[in-house]
């Protein structure tokens, strides 16, 4: 199926999304039975295990909400997050990092990992990159459910070029003194081997290419 280029194209991070809600409501019925024991305690028939039960009590709750605030606030940020493939560009924007963006007239192809990768890594790295001259940007495809991924990736290839590599790692890079200079990835085409880099917050670094004998 074609999809219309002129329409922009919205997928939310529903993967994650589900994962947060379910960590939510399960610190919020443990909140709730924190509070039963609250009210329990205050029973004359169990007056003597009155301290323990309020000891107990406000344990559970603290830990019931150190949990569930910060998942609040993470599921706030999933609201406003996802990934746009418009017309003229594509823009990510995921909890906790800067918007990414790339115009297609920038762009020239995208990269996807794939499934299998996907899977090793039990959806915790990322998944779906955009790379221009000197720079890339991380889509974050591991949030979408494979359906989703799937048609997200044919409206990236009605812009621009999907890649799959014959075979990529992670790497770490030093400088002679031993410090971090930078992470990324070194992937493997038929004839080109490609160097991302990622040297801040921003998820903008370097690439370059060259072709292989």
């Amino acid at each position: 199926m074609k999809l219309n280029i002129d329409t922009t194209m919205q997928y939310r991070f529903a993967i994650h999304t589900r994962r947060l809600t379910i960590i939510a409501i399960v610190s919020a019925l443990v909140l709730v039975v924190a509070g039963s024991l609250v009210l329990l305690s205050t029973f004359p028939a169990l007056s003597g295990a009155h301290d323990l039960l309020l000891l107990a009590a406000y344990l559970i709750g603290f830990l019931a909400l150190a949990f569930l605030l910060p998942m609040l606030i993470l599921l706030y940020s999933y609201r406003r997050s996802g990934v746009w493939i418009e017309p003229g560009r594509v823009h990510v924007q995921f909890p906790g990092e800067n918007q990414q963006e790339m115009a297609w007239s920038e762009a020239r192809f995208a990269v996807n990992e794939g499934e299998e990768y996907l899977r090793a890594s039990k959806g915790k790295e990322g998944l779906g990159h955009v790379f221009g001259e000197t720079r890339y940007i991380r889509l974050h495809l591991e949030g979408l459910p494979p359906e989703q991924r799937a048609q997200a990736e044919q409206a990236l290839a009605e812009h621009i070029q999907v890649r799959r590599p014959r075979a990529f790692t992670l790497m770490t890079l030093f400088n002679s003194r031993g410090e971090l200079v930078a992470r990324g990835r070194l992937y493997l085409f038929d004839n080109e081997l490609l160097c991302a880099e990622n040297r801040g917050e921003k998820r903008v670094g370097d690439w370059s290419a060259r072709h292989l004998p």
